[in-house]
Formats: structure tokens, C-alpha cells, sequence
């Protein structure tokens, strides 16, 4: 059901409205809720956001704070397999969120929800999304010319990349760290980082 909807949602894509959007979002949230699990129903939420990233940033915020409602309250009477799950279906709504913002420039919400995100990442060990958190923060710090800043963190989440062998990770922060290198005229360095 959820594939039939996300149809609409494509196939509606030229022709966007605050109306129709809020729409889709209400009868997407009566087809998640009808599967009665909490859990995937706030992961159902923040896996959609991810594909509505360029059509629907609005929607995105709007899922994801679907989603942070649904941990939120159920947090605090959930088994430990079920707390695990909530937060980091959390930290992943708050990153979702803080991309949006940062791709509408607002450099300094999007740190915060970065920030929260990172917390919740670590304290559950999660290592591939603590190594998405560093490489989001140093964009933010290359986003305002923090060169030093930026480059810590992507080496952090280089490091971390690195040690859970995220191959995948690793191409993608690498060519980051590259890209602070070209724009510094240190072709050699950004060779270095390309060829390992």
C-alpha cells in the first residue's frame, strides 16, 4: 500500500501544492497507523522522508516529526530491543530534518538537529550513524569557511568509515575531504586522499 501511495506521490511531482501535499500526508499516515506496530510505523516515516528529499521538503519535516512523536512517547514504556529501535529511528528523523535545513541554508538548526543526532548515535554505539552525523557537521563548518572544523570531522567520520570497513562511507567523505583540498589548491593532498 504504502508503494501505490508513494506512486501518487511521483506521478503528481509536476504539478506540487501545499494542499495536495498535506493530502497525501494525512492518507499516508491512515495507511502507516492501519499496521497497528508502533515501531514501523515510525520507521515507515522517516524511510519515506528519505525519498521525498527534492519534491517535498515540507513533508519530509512533517513525517519526521511523526515519527519523533510516535518514540517520544512511547520511549518511556518500551523494552530495551524496542528502546534501541525508537532511538534510532529518532536520531535518523533528526537528521532527516537537519538536512532539509540545511539545504534551505539555515547552516545553525541544522547543527542542532546534527548535534542531537550524534548524541543519541553514540550513546547506542551506532557507528555508521555516528560517521553520517561527523560528515553532515562538516558540511555545515565547510558551508561557512570553518575549513579546520570541517576537515575534523570528516577525518572523524573517515576514521569511523575506515574501522566498520563502510566502503560506501568512505568514498563519500574521502571525496569531501578532496573537494576542502582542490578548493585549497592542494592537488597533491586531494590526489593522496582519491588514490587511497
Amino acid at each position: 500500500m504504502i508503494i501505490v501511495l508513494l506512486g501518487c506521490i511521483t506521478i503528481g511531482g509536476n504539478q506540487p501544492s501545499k494542499a495536495r501535499n498535506y493530502n497525501v500526508v494525512d492518507s499516508l499516515d491512515s495507511v502507516i497507523r492501519f499496521s497497528g506496530q508502533d515501531t514501523s510505523v515510525a520507521r515507515a516515516y522517516v524511510d519515506l522522508t528519505e525519498r521525498l528529499f527534492q519534491l517535498y521538503p515540507d513533508t519530509v519535516i512533517s513525517l519526521c516529526n511523526k515519527a519523533l512523536e510516535i518514540a517520544n512517547a512511547r520511549l518511556s514504556t518500551s523494552d530495551e530491543k524496542e528502546t534501541r529501535s525508537y532511538l534510532l529511528t529518532k536520531a535518523q528523523a533528526l537528521n532527516n530534518i537537519g538536512l532539509i535545513y540545511y539545504k534551505r541554508g539555515k547552516l545553525d538548526t541544522a547543527h542542532q538537529y546534527y548535534l542531537e543526532c550524534l548524541s543519541i548515535f553514540e550513546q547506542q554505539e551506532e557507528k555508521n550513524g555516528m560517521a553520517t552525523c561527523y560528515n553532515n557537521i562538516g558540511s555545515i563548518y565547510k558551508s561557512r569557511g570553518d575549513i579546520k572544523r570541517a576537515l575534523d570531522n570528516y577525518h572523524s567520520a573517515l576514521n569511523i568509515c575506515q574501522e566498520t570497513n563502510n566502503n560506501q562511507g568512505i568514498n563519500h567523505v574521502s571525496n569531501n575531504i578532496g573537494l576542502i583540498y582542490i578548493n585549497q589548491g592542494a592537488y597533491t593532498k586531494a590526489l593522496d586522499i582519491y588514490n587511497k
